[in-house]
C-alpha cells in the first residue's frame, strides 16, 4: 500500500466523463473544439477538486462521528467545482456551446453527479488511509513485540553463560596447584566452547551439527571436571545433523543432566544423549540417573525454564519440552520443527 488507489479509478473517471461530455455536445452540433474544451474544462476540474480532498485527508481523517461534516464538506466542493466551471466556461465558450445551454437541468445534474464523485473518491481514499494505518499499527507492534522478544531472549543468554563460566572457571582455579595439565587443558577448551558462542545472536539458527560440537566441547570440559565419573553414550542419526536448531538450545538440558546427575552421588554416571526426526521435527532427548532419596534431584532450574521460554519465544509453543521419571532415570526431550 504504498500509493493511493484514488489516481487510477480518478483518471479513469475522468476520460469516461470526457468522453460523454464530448460525445452529447456532438450530438447537438456543437463544432469539435469546443466540445472538446468544454469536456476537458469541467472534467478537469472535477479532478483535480478530488486530488484536493485525497490531499487534504492525508492530513485530516475524519471519524465516522464527523461523517455529516464530511459530506458537507463534499457538497461544499461540489458547489465550487459548478461555479468554477461555470465562470471559465463563460470566458472561453460561445452561448450554445456548453452542456449547461444544452441539457435541462444541467446545473443539477452535473452539481449531483460532482457530489457523488466527489464522495465515492473521498470515501475511498479514507477507507485506504484507515487500513494502510492500521497495517502501519500492525507493523509497529510485530517490530516492538520483535525487539522485545529478542531482548528477553539475549537476556537469558545472559543468564546462563556466567552461570556455566564461573563453574569452569572455579574447576580451573582448583586445577592449577593440583593438576595444572589438566588446568591448561580446560581453560583451552572453555576458550574454544566461548569463541563458538559470544558472537552469536540467541535467535540465530545454526544446523544440528555445529550444535552438537559445541555441547561435545562442553561436555569435555565437564569431563575434566568429574574425571572417570561422568560417561556419555551418543545416539543421533545421520538424518539430523543438518536440521536447524536455535544456538547454545542443548547446552543447558546437558547441563542440567549432568548436575542432577553427578550432584549428590559418589560413583560414575551415565548420561545418554539421542537424536532422531519425527516427520519434520527434530527430537532431542537426554536420560540420566538421579537418587530419589536425596530429594534434590529434580532437574527443574533456571536452565529448563529458560531453554523452554526460549522455545516458546522462538517458535509460540508450549509443547516443545517435555520431562518425566521412569526408573530412577530424569528424562528430557526437547522438539524442535523446521
Amino acid at each position: 500500500m504504498k500509493n493511493s488507489p484514488v489516481l487510477f479509478p480518478a483518471s479513469i473517471g475522468w476520460l469516461i466523463w470526457v468522453s460523454l461530455h464530448l460525445v452529447f455536445l456532438q450530438q447537438h452540433q456543437v463544432p469539435l473544439l469546443p466540445a472538446i474544451q468544454d469536456a476537458v474544462l469541467f472534467a478537469s476540474i472535477l479532478f483535480l477538486s478530488a486530488a484536493s480532498i485525497s490531499r487534504v485527508l492525508k492530513y485530516y481523517k475524519p471519524d465516522w462521528k464527523k461523517a455529516i461534516g464530511f459530506v458537507v464538506g463534499n457538497a461544499a466542493v461540489a458547489t465550487g467545482v459548478m461555479s468554477l466551471y461555470s465562470w471559465t466556461a463563460n470566458y472561453f465558450l460561445k452561448p450554445g456551446q456548453k452542456l449547461t445551454d444544452l441539457l435541462p437541468n444541467a446545473e443539477v445534474v452535473l452539481f449531483t453527479l460532482s457530489f457523488l464523485f466527489l464522495l465515492c473518491t473521498g470515501l475511498i481514499h479514507w477507507l485506504w488511509l484507515t487500513l494502510k494505518e492500521r497495517e502501519d499499527d500492525t507493523k509497529r507492534k510485530s517490530d516492538q513485540e520483535t525487539l522485545a522478544r529478542n531482548a528477553e531472549l539475549n537476556n537469558l543468554r545472559q543468564q546462563l553463560q556466567p552461570h556455566f563460566l564461573f563453574n569452569s572457571l572455579n574447576s580451573i582455579q582448583a586445577l592449577m596447584e593440583l593438576d595444572p595439565e589438566k588446568a591448561r587443558e580446560m581453560l583451552r577448551l572453555l576458550s574454544d566452547f566461548l569463541r563458538g558462542t559470544v558472537k552469536k545472536e540467541p535467535t540465530q539458527l545454526v544446523s544440528f551439527e555445529e550444535e552438537i560440537k559445541q555441547v561435545r566441547l562442553y561436555l569435555a570440559i565437564e569431563s575434566i571436571r568429574f574425571s572417570d565419573r561422568l560417561n556419555i553414550d551418543w545416539s543421533v542419526d545421520d538424518n539430523t545433523l543438518s536440521h536447524k536448531v536455535p544456538v547454545l538450545i542443548l547446552q543447558p538440558i546437558i547441563e542440567n543432566a549432568v548436575k542432577f546427575g553427578l550432584y549428590g552421588t559418589t560413583g560414575p554416571i551415565r548420561i545418554r544423549i539421542s537424536a532422531r526426526m519425527n516427520g519434520d521435527v527434530l527430537e532431542v532427548s537426554t536420560q540420566n540417573p538421579f537418587d530419589s532419596d536425596t530429594g534434590t534431584n529434580q532437574g527443574t532450574g533456571f536452565g529448563l525454564s529458560s531453554v523452554a521460554r526460549r522455545l516458546y519465544l522462538l517458535y509460540a509453543r508450549n509443547d516443545l519440552l517435555s520431562s518425566k521419571k521412569e526408573n530412577q532415570q530424569f528424562i528430557i526431550t526437547i522438539r524442535i520443527p523446521s
